[in-house]
Protein backbone atom coordinates (compact mmCIF):
# COMPACT_ATOMS: atom_id res chain seq x y z
CA UNK A 1 0.00 0.00 0.00
CA UNK A 2 1.29 3.11 -1.05
CA UNK A 3 -0.37 5.16 2.07
CA UNK A 4 -0.54 3.37 5.64
CA UNK A 5 -3.58 2.39 7.23
CA UNK A 6 -5.49 2.67 3.86
CA UNK A 7 -6.74 -0.43 2.45
CA UNK A 8 -8.77 0.25 -0.88
CA UNK A 9 -11.19 -3.38 -2.28
CA UNK A 10 -9.66 -2.15 -5.33
CA UNK A 11 -5.25 -1.68 -4.95
CA UNK A 12 -4.92 0.36 -8.04
CA UNK A 13 -8.47 2.22 -6.76
CA UNK A 14 -7.12 5.43 -5.57
CA UNK A 15 -9.61 8.24 -7.23
CA UNK A 16 -10.87 10.81 -4.62
CA UNK A 17 -13.87 8.98 -4.06
CA UNK A 18 -12.08 5.82 -3.69
CA UNK A 19 -9.52 7.79 -0.98
CA UNK A 20 -13.12 9.42 0.66
CA UNK A 21 -14.30 6.07 1.20
CA UNK A 22 -11.17 4.19 2.68
CA UNK A 23 -10.61 7.25 4.70
CA UNK A 24 -13.81 7.26 6.32
CA UNK A 25 -14.30 3.33 6.78
CA UNK A 26 -10.85 3.36 8.53
CA UNK A 27 -11.71 5.99 10.67
CA UNK A 28 -15.02 3.95 11.43
CA UNK A 29 -13.30 0.90 12.19
CA UNK A 30 -10.88 2.47 14.39
CA UNK A 31 -13.94 4.09 15.99
CA UNK A 32 -12.16 7.82 16.17
CA UNK A 33 -13.86 10.73 17.91
CA UNK A 34 -12.88 12.89 15.19
CA UNK A 35 -13.92 11.24 11.62
CA UNK A 36 -13.82 12.54 8.27
CA UNK A 37 -17.45 13.91 8.10
CA UNK A 38 -16.41 16.30 11.27
CA UNK A 39 -13.43 17.71 9.13
CA UNK A 40 -15.41 18.60 6.87
CA UNK A 41 -17.91 20.38 9.01
CA UNK A 42 -14.94 22.07 10.71
CA UNK A 43 -13.56 23.05 7.47
CA UNK A 44 -16.71 24.22 5.91
CA UNK A 45 -17.01 26.23 9.08
CA UNK A 46 -13.39 27.96 9.05
CA UNK A 47 -13.97 28.48 5.09
CA UNK A 48 -17.38 30.37 6.00
CA UNK A 49 -15.75 32.31 8.49
CA UNK A 50 -13.12 33.45 6.46
CA UNK A 51 -15.37 34.17 3.24
CA UNK A 52 -17.60 36.41 5.92
CA UNK A 53 -14.40 37.91 7.16
CA UNK A 54 -13.53 38.42 3.62
CA UNK A 55 -17.09 39.90 2.23
CA UNK A 56 -17.63 42.19 4.85
CA UNK A 57 -13.86 44.01 3.87
CA UNK A 58 -14.61 44.32 0.62
CA UNK A 59 -18.04 45.87 1.57
CA UNK A 60 -16.41 48.25 3.85
CA UNK A 61 -13.68 48.65 0.69
CA UNK A 62 -16.54 49.50 -1.51
CA UNK A 63 -18.68 51.80 0.74
CA UNK A 64 -15.47 53.72 1.33
CA UNK A 65 -14.89 54.14 -2.36
CA UNK A 66 -18.38 55.23 -2.45
CA UNK A 67 -18.53 58.12 0.15
CA UNK A 68 -15.15 59.16 -1.70
CA UNK A 69 -16.68 59.49 -5.05
CA UNK A 70 -19.92 61.36 -3.54
CA UNK A 71 -17.14 63.53 -1.70
CA UNK A 72 -15.28 64.31 -5.10
CA UNK A 73 -18.57 64.81 -6.46
CA UNK A 74 -20.10 67.23 -4.29
CA UNK A 75 -16.69 69.21 -4.17
CA UNK A 76 -17.04 69.17 -8.12
CA UNK A 77 -20.10 70.64 -7.54
CA UNK A 78 -19.48 73.35 -5.45
CA UNK A 79 -16.18 74.42 -7.75
CA UNK A 80 -18.72 74.32 -10.36
CA UNK A 81 -21.14 76.65 -8.76
CA UNK A 82 -18.36 79.23 -7.42
CA UNK A 83 -17.07 79.56 -10.39
CA UNK A 84 -20.15 80.40 -12.37
CA UNK A 85 -20.86 82.90 -9.14
CA UNK A 86 -17.27 84.51 -10.05
CA UNK A 87 -18.06 84.34 -13.50
CA UNK A 88 -21.58 86.33 -12.99
CA UNK A 89 -19.72 88.77 -10.70
CA UNK A 90 -17.25 89.36 -13.32
CA UNK A 91 -19.97 89.99 -16.26
CA UNK A 92 -21.90 91.91 -13.60
CA UNK A 93 -18.55 94.02 -13.30
CA UNK A 94 -17.78 94.59 -16.45
CA UNK A 95 -21.42 95.96 -17.34
CA UNK A 96 -21.80 98.15 -14.63
CA UNK A 97 -17.89 99.67 -15.37
CA UNK A 98 -19.69 99.93 -19.59
CA UNK A 99 -22.38 101.24 -18.22
CA UNK A 100 -20.96 104.24 -16.01
CA UNK A 101 -18.55 104.76 -19.32
CA UNK A 102 -22.01 105.21 -21.09
CA UNK A 103 -23.17 107.72 -18.36
CA UNK A 104 -20.32 110.13 -17.90
CA UNK A 105 -19.86 110.29 -22.10
CA UNK A 106 -23.54 111.00 -21.94
CA UNK A 107 -23.28 113.51 -19.22
CA UNK A 108 -19.83 115.21 -20.68
CA UNK A 109 -21.82 115.63 -23.97
CA UNK A 110 -24.97 117.30 -22.29
CA UNK A 111 -22.66 119.68 -20.57
CA UNK A 112 -20.91 120.04 -24.04
CA UNK A 113 -24.32 121.46 -25.59
CA UNK A 114 -24.96 123.60 -22.79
Amino acid sequence: NIIPYLQASNSTDFSVSGVVSALNAESLRLENTFQLPDLVTVGLGYFGMASFILIWQWGLLLNRHVAQEEENREEQANNNQEENENRERNEDEARREELQNLLQRAAENINNEM
